[in-house]
């Protein structure tokens, strides 16, 4: 499938994506010092530090060839100095992660609303398989407020609804909201 067709279909998957927080069976979390909370989908197994500096959320286990698969979304906190602009920050971001994933190939980026009103920069990545991994799928959200928010969710290209699943990943992502 060509990069621009790819691109298409998680455009026309996000847009189609029913919010999160309209699903049934939606759950929320919120961080242990109440600084932030975002809703994702009940089925999903969450956790989260102590300190409210990181959650990860788990969706039910899936079988890929011969080994069970979870598609995942980590959370992370971070605190960020006044006056950094959003953009810098975000090139920063989208730097740190094609070093962690080498051979990543961005497939496109948008900047979404979150429930807080805030922006959410989010960018879609393909990893493509190898002899230890099947093709991977990424969807990277970063957000700017008084703390920065980096949220890398993750999927496999060898699971029939994985742009499905990345279209939930987007919604849970633009629940976000930072007190």
């Amino acid at each position: 499938m060509s990069r621009l067709a790819v691109w298409l279909s998680v455009l026309f998957l996000t847009a189609v994506a029913v919010p999160v927080s309209a699903q049934s069976g939606a759950a929320t979390y919120r961080a242990p010092d109440g600084s932030w909370s975002i809703s994702y989908p009940a089925s999903w197994e969450v956790s989260g530090s102590s300190q409210g500096r990181a959650a990860a959320f788990l969706a039910p286990a899936v079988q890929l060839g011969s080994a069970r698969f979870r598609p995942s979304l980590v959370v992370s906190v971070s605190p960020v100095d006044q006056g950094v602009p959003e953009a810098g920050v975000v090139g920063v971001a989208r730097a740190a992660f094609e070093r962690s994933v080498q051979g990543a190939q961005l497939l496109g980026q948008e900047s979404l609303r979150t429930s807080d009103g805030g922006s959410l920069a989010v960018l879609y990545y393909y990893a493509r398989p190898d002899r230890r991994l099947p093709g991977l799928y990424f969807v990277v959200g970063v957000a700017l407020r008084h703390r920065l928010y980096t949220m890398v969710g993750t999927t496999s290209t060898g699971l029939p609804d994985y742009r499905q699943q990345a279209a939930q990943m987007r919604a849970v992502m633009a629940t976000l909201r930072a007190r």
